[in-house]
């Protein structure tokens, strides 16, 4: 019979997922289809859970897009814990840990999907919503082996599911001839672009970094690592009072070493001061710049480069975390002669940031002039935004009184696998009214490093 809900178009609300779910409640086992397929338990913590639903996914990605758009706007909908006159519920991990998981076998760059815990009568239901797939998708396979428990059948990676009705099947030879007239076919007779939009998102922080700053901060660091000095002792009752000649109580390789590695760690503290700072402000910008991308067309956009010119005054940066930072530890002192070997000295180091300025989904231009961000898809009629960076300027090259009305106009040029030409705007960005200023960047004093 036929699923009794809305299929004219697709479900978002979590009030839609409900319905969804009591659909399937009230469903025959006949009406599993190429946008439907249910599961009464899956183990959401092992991999036949994982490769289950991503089995599914992938199927529903690779649908035919005349076909799939005529139920449900084009979306695939996967549904766990719930079948025709039982819903039992399902053990849901945090959806956090469960994407990982998947992503295993669907791949950073395959298929749109999202997952959503849904309360039915009291029962945890996971409803899994596929996105609908358009002209130009990539043809979607299974990134990772899956081996079953028995160690028996299994699937390679690559390979390509595709629905066959109510399951998801390796693709037959005509299967993979109709997944490529899918990708040729926004392919054909492209146009340059045009119905593109381009946000921005985040701010600039101001800095007020000196050289005077770091100069105070070394002096201090250098009074908290003094040199050895050498003991004097004079002499007990019965000696006349006479001076005993100067005693050092440390080996002579001891305090030579000791002072090699003092000299090395304020070499090494001082040139880390500057990264250090930057990594402060990077922590405590709160205001990442990312672009945010809408393809406003009927097609997808595939593989872009979306390219951010930068004026002379901004400065372009990775996030926290994508480097680090840390200070070198300061060398102990020589135990004396008198209580023993030499204890363990300078055990570690400054670890520079990353200065290749590449990462998965953009790159930093050498002289931060530029920053050239990455894409892998949008689909039609959606938005999808970049990987952040922080973005900075000197507070001697606007001046103190202009930070609040500070604006910047980036101009962005984008390009994509299947767009001839290129899309060229810009973008506007202002800066945070607040200054970070170096001398509460800088390592405390008195802090271990």
């Amino acid at each position: 019979m036929a699923l009794n809900t809305d299929t004219s178009r697709q479900l978002r609300s979590l009030q839609d997922l409900r319905d969804l779910i009591n659909a399937v409640n009230g469903a025959d086992s006949s009406d599993e289809s190429n946008f439907l397929e249910w599961k009464r338990d899956l183990d959401l913590t092992k991999a036949a859970g994982w490769f289950a639903i991503s089995k599914c996914i992938i199927g529903m990605s690779n649908r035919p897009v005349q076909k799939a758009s005529l139920v449900f706007g084009g979306c695939g909908y996967m549904v766990v814990g719930a079948e025709p006159g039982n819903t039992p519920g399902v053990f849901i991990p945090d959806l956090a840990q469960l994407e990982p998981w998947l992503v295993k076998y669907l791949g950073n760059d395959g298929p749109s999907w999202a997952p959503r815990s849904v309360d039915y009568n009291g029962q945890s239901v996971l409803v899994i919503t596929i996105e609908p797939p358009s002209d130009s998708d990539k043809i979607h396979t299974l990134r990772k082996t899956y081996t079953p428990d028995s160690g028996k059948g299994g699937h390679q990676e690559g390979t390509i599911f595709v629905r066959h009705h109510a399951q998801s099947a390796p693709a037959t030879t005509a299967d993979i001839r109709d997944l490529e007239q899918r990708l040729l076919a926004g392919r054909s007779g492209v146009e340059a672009f045009g119905k593109v939009a381009a946000d921005s998102l985040g701010a600039v922080r101001v800095l007020n970094f000196t050289q005077e700053s770091e100069d105070a901060r070394y002096a201090e660091e250098e009074e908290m690592v003094p040199p050895l000095k050498t003991s004097t002792s004079w002499s007990g009752p019965g000696l006349q009072g006479t001076v005993v000649p100067t005693v050092d109580h440390h080996r002579p390789e001891e305090r030579d070493r000791y002072e090699r590695e003092r000299r090395q760690y304020l070499r090494d503290f001082k040139a880390a001061l500057r990264p250090y700072a930057l990594d402060m402000a990077g922590r405590r910008h709160r205001a990442p710049f990312a672009l945010q991308i809408t393809n406003e067309s009927d097609t997808i956009l595939t593989d872009l480069q979306i390219h951010v010119g930068l004026p002379d005054d901004l400065y372009a940066f990775a996030t926290p975390g994508d480097y680090h930072v840390e200070l070198p530890k300061r060398p102990k002192k020589p135990s004396s002669l008198l209580t023993g070997s030499l204890a363990a000295m300078y055990g570690g180091g400054f670890r520079p940031m990353d200065t290749s300025h590449m990462f998965d989904r953009f790159y930093i231009a050498e002289d931060r002039r530029s920053v050239t961000f990455s894409i892998t898809d949008i689909h039609p009629h959606r938005a999808e935004s970049t990987d952040s960076i922080l973005l900075f300027t000197k507070l001697s090259e606007i001046g103190a009184g202009n930070i609040a009305g500070a604006r910047w106009a980036l101009p962005v040029s984008i390009t994509a696998a299947n767009r001839s030409g290129q899309w060229q705007g810009s973008v506007p960005v202002s800066a945070v009214v607040g200054v970070l200023a170096e001398e509460s960047l800088l390592p405390p004093v008195g802090a271990p490093s």
